[in-house]
């Protein structure tokens, strides 16, 4: 599809995978129903991806989204994985102005799409944030802490930055909540070779970013219900280091793990962290799947698990 052909409207688009996204839809449903009202009529549709949901309850709660105005839902044969998710519901979508966001979204505000209707013309990407409820259960405390270290280290950078704004946005990209005017980026793909978790985003702003497409963080969150438990989250943070050791090029050159893996390769030391890591692991781990969790400490997990794939990465193409 051609940039002419976008419709001027909303698409919506939703990749899910084993939750249950129906009233977080149903809600985004209601305010494009009173937004295009406002409006005077404002074309839109919801995309629901089910990328081969194995739990029968959640499927059959995404089906029925089928009967809810101007909702069509995808159902995939196979598991695809999220960056060949998103690029499918990017085909299908007709309109202008595409909202991707997570399924394990919240509404906060009643005017949160009007916000971005209103705010289009800003910038061809907008960044509108998350917030994270306190986890009711035990065993969430590592994704829960990270995510709030992260929106305070978010809020210093944004008062002590002499970045520009788009550079300040594209930091802190991510398709939980973003807003695209597709006449600007109707070229740009999530890069495939991202098959696990983790940084099929970051790769798609940081493109974003070098062909400078503009862009604006603002005030516009959702909020962020599917908190990892700790297991899940350490799991997800193995997998996305996974991923970053296949990519090449900026993402290297870009990923705080990998710039700092590079720098103990230059001196020599990448193979001691890697072997210390190995002796360390199981008490990292336990330390990392308490009640505290320690965020230095995870950091050093995540350095420690980089340095051991990329170690082994290595002897396994001496052998070959």
């Amino acid at each position: 599809m051609t940039d002419t052909t976008f419709k001027d409207g909303i698409s919506v688009l939703i990749p899910v995978y084993n939750y249950d996204c129906s009233a977080y839809v149903r809600g985004l449903s209601e305010q494009l129903r009173v937004l295009s009202a406002e409006e005077g009529g404002v074309e839109h549709e919801i995309l629901v991806l089910d990328d081969a949901s194995t739990d029968v309850v959640t499927l059959h709660a995404i089906r029925s989204l089928n009967s809810v105005p101007g909702v069509r839902v995808f159902e995939g044969e196979k598991n695809i994985g999220r960056a060949r998710a998103r690029n499918f519901l990017l085909d299908q979508a007709r309109h202008r102005f595409v909202l991707i966001t997570d399924a394990d979204a919240a509404l906060i505000s009643p005017r949160f799409l009007a916000t971005y209707w209103q705010r289009r013309a800003e910038a061809s990407v907008l960044v509108g944030g998350l917030t994270s409820a306190v986890p009711k259960q035990r065993g969430h405390e590592l994704r829960f802490r990270y995510e709030q270290h992260a929106e305070l280290q978010r809020r210093r950078r944004a008062a002590q930055s002499q970045k520009s704004e788009a550079d300040d946005a594209y930091h802190h990209f991510s398709t939980f909540n973003v807003w695209l005017d597709r006449r600007a980026v109707a070229s740009q793909r999530f890069d495939e070779r991202c098959e696990e978790y983790g940084y099929e985003d970051t790769l798609f702003g940081l493109t974003l970013r070098e062909q400078g497409i503009s862009a604006r963080i603002i005030n516009n969150p959702l909020g962020h219900l599917g908190i990892d438990s700790n297991e899940s989250f350490l799991a997800k943070t193995e997998a996305s280091l996974r991923t970053l050791s296949r990519l090449t090029g900026i993402m290297q050159d870009t990923a705080g793990t990998s710039r700092l893996w590079q720098s103990l390769r230059r001196i020599g030391l990448s193979g001691l962290v890697a072997h210390l890591f190995r002796l360390s692991q199981p008490l990292l781990r336990r330390q990392l799947l308490s009640r505290h969790p320690s965020l230095w400490l995870f950091q050093l997990y995540k350095l420690g698990y980089y340095a051991a794939l990329m170690k082994s990465q290595r002897q396994d193409k001496k052998q070959n």
